[in-house]
């Protein structure tokens, strides 16, 4: 197949050996087949001759420290809403013999919770028609089935009460019958034919004017929740973290305030109108740290990370996780990541993105 290998990206500040010096991960050396990856004494070492862009290690990294540019399927539209995409050793020339076309992957084993997502909610895909190379002699040495990888998919979709496509292998008759039609939609314009179709009087932003913010005058009085008039947000500086769950809509709050007999609580709060709808479990909440809970972040398909503060150098940083709201009001959560980093100061700001 003829197509230029992808370009890898690093987001070095997230890689557990740029965070701790003495991190003992090896997710990427793992994945990579051609030895690209290694861990030397002076630290983790990336070769890029060495790398053919499969993708399988930016698949393996539980930190997300590694990308590349992400597929575009074929999409069909009559009938089922299907994507269609093939492994780049499947045995199929490009159709116009471009390098990166549309309906082209380097590695099946690569697709993620995240990309998944992405076109479902583009696209409202039903079924993902997969056209694969053979797995089980490949050099990059996939040690599972397709099935088999896409099963945490599929139940991290679920747990977020996302429906899930219908994984269905596809020969390459069938993908290329799919790829020849002349009525082929690219979904690459949908979105700027979305734009074109509002007409020209739509107005367009300029960047460089200033916005202005009004207040959400359902949330609580007037648009906010005063301190003390909530038993969770107190007039001391108990609360510090506050993330928005773009699946649901609420916001879940961070609260160390005593209520009750319990401290250390995970509130989610309605987005329209700051009432206080339920709590999380929060058994389970023993990684330690000068506060055990201190901010907040939720993913891109609505799982909740709560991470706390250390202040000495000692310390674990400890990031605490719920699948979801529905599973958070009656499941303990898990640990996401725990380390000591040997800095003074670690949790005062926390961001989540993607998924897990």
């Amino acid at each position: 197949m003829n197509r230029s290998t992808p370009t890898l990206t690093i987001h070095a500040e997230r890689c557990a050996h740029q965070r701790v010096a003495s991190a003992t991960c090896r997710a990427c050396i793992t994945a990579c087949a051609r030895q690209a990856w290694q861990l030397l004494d002076e630290g983790l070492s990336f070769d890029a001759e060495r790398c053919d862009g499969c993708g399988l290690c930016v698949a393996a990294c539980p930190l997300e420290a590694l990308a590349i540019p992400a597929p575009t399927p074929i999409v069909s539209t009559d009938g089922d809403r299907l994507a269609w995409l093939a492994c780049e050793r499947a045995g199929i020339a490009p159709p116009d013999g471009a390098p990166n076309p549309a309906g082209f992957t380097p590695c099946l084993h690569t697709l993620t919770p995240d990309w998944v997502l992405r076109w479902q909610q583009r696209h409202r895909i039903t079924q993902l028609r997969l056209t694969s190379g053979n797995c089980a002699t490949c050099d990059r040495r996939t040690d599972i089935t397709l099935q088999e990888r896409w099963q945490p998919v599929a139940e991290r979709l679920t747990r977020a009460g996302q429906p899930v496509p219908a994984l269905v292998p596809t020969d390459a008759r069938q993908w290329l019958a799919r790829a020849n039609r002349s009525d082929q939609p690219d979904p690459r314009r949908r979105r700027f034919l979305g734009r074109l179709l509002q007409g020209p009087g739509t107005p367009t932003r300029d960047p460089t004017r200033a916005s202005t913010m009004t207040p959400l005058t359902s949330f609580g009085v007037n648009g906010w929740v005063a301190p003390g008039t909530h038993p969770y947000v107190s007039v001391g500086n108990t609360e510090r973290g506050l993330a928005y769950n773009p699946m649901t809509g609420n916001l879940v709050l961070v609260a160390r305030q005593n209520v009750g007999g319990v401290s250390n609580n995970i509130r989610v709060l309605s987005g329209t109108t700051g009432a206080d709808l339920f709590g999380l479990v929060n058994t389970g909440l023993t990684g330690g740290g000068t506060f055990v809970v201190n901010m907040a972040g939720v993913d891109d398909v609505g799982a909740i990370y709560v991470a706390n503060l250390t202040t000495t150098a000692a310390s674990s940083f400890v990031v605490y996780k719920w699948d979801s709201e529905t599973l958070g009001q009656t499941t303990a959560p898990t640990i996401a990541f725990s380390a000591v980093t040997g800095l003074p100061r670690v949790g005062d700001a926390f961001a989540i993105g993607g998924t897990a």
